[in-house]
């Protein structure tokens, strides 16, 4: 991780080793609250298009601590080589949407939001709703947390990243 000109890069390094991770996480966590809506708003960019062997999920995400820092709990956007999809996660288990039918530019800034109600997580793009995911049946919400944190990881698993890719934060609320 590093602080740019451009904004906290995820991989400032142009690291493309194998097994290699980071992650940036908020001490601050925010409640998942009855019938309110949790808003997360991101602004960010990529560096590059979807690379092999590269993981970047960022929103909501309860982080594991150890390399390669996979997400235990939340909702969040995930970008791999298939491109970029929404994932809800419980306690371990995943959900996910199809990929996005989204093509970014490298280096442009795009608003990212994520509504969470307790029956279904909204992932928008500049305003435009991507997917929405019910909340599975015999969950009481979308994640196991009643709360959870702000944060991004960056992962490179398998085998060698075919690039470059860094995910650059500008702003969330």
């Amino acid at each position: 991780l590093g602080w740019t000109a451009a904004g906290l890069t995820s991989n400032s390094g142009n690291i493309t080793t194998t097994t290699t991770g980071a992650q940036f996480v908020t001490y601050a966590e925010f409640p998942i609250l009855g019938a309110s809506v949790l808003y997360c708003e991101i602004e960010g960019s990529f560096t590059q298009q979807p690379t092999t062997d590269t993981i970047i999920d960022f929103g909501l995400p309860r982080m594991a601590t150890t390399n390669p820092f996979a997400p235990t709990d939340g909702a969040y956007f995930r970008l791999t080589s298939a491109g970029l999809f929404g994932v809800i996660n419980s306690n371990g288990t995943e959900t996910t949407t199809s990929v996005f039918d989204f093509t970014y530019t490298n280096n442009q800034k795009y608003q990212f939001i994520i509504a969470m109600h307790e029956s279904e997580v909204e992932f928008w793009i500049d305003g435009v709703l991507y997917a929405s995911l019910e909340t599975p049946v015999g969950q009481g919400q979308p994640c196991m947390s009643g709360a959870l944190p702000f944060g991004f990881r960056h992962a490179i698993t398998g085998g060698a990243a075919g690039a470059a890719l860094s995910f650059v934060l500008n702003d969330y609320t």
